[in-house]
């Protein structure tokens, strides 16, 4: 919600709340850094998102769908097709860094 909020611009007392409280420990709540947990370090091409699924980030990558899935206590990566081992490796160091 903080990101949707700083990217469109929307006022919610929620996201407010939330960057207050961040401010107050000394972080600041940066859409684009949120978002570039979903932007891996090779060629890729972000899918449009389901409104339903607002948890999960599709991509394209050398023509394969990547899917990212966020939980609350892990991020799951689903690669649906054959990537190469170069390309693999890098989302997994990407996965681990983030």
């Amino acid at each position: 919600m903080v990101a949707e909020d700083g990217r469109y611009g929307r006022k919610s007392k929620v996201a407010k709340e939330y960057r207050d409280e961040f401010a107050e420990r000394g972080h600041v709540v940066d859409a684009q850094l949120f978002e570039s947990r979903f932007a891996p370090p090779v060629p890729h091409t972000p899918m449009s998102r389901n409104p339903e699924e607002y948890k999960t980030h599709r991509l394209t990558i050398e023509g394969v769908v990547v899917r990212i899935k966020e939980d609350w206590d892990e991020i799951a990566v689903t690669v649906e097709g054959h990537l190469d081992r170069g390309t693999v490796a890098i989302l997994q160091q990407f996965g681990r860094d983030t």
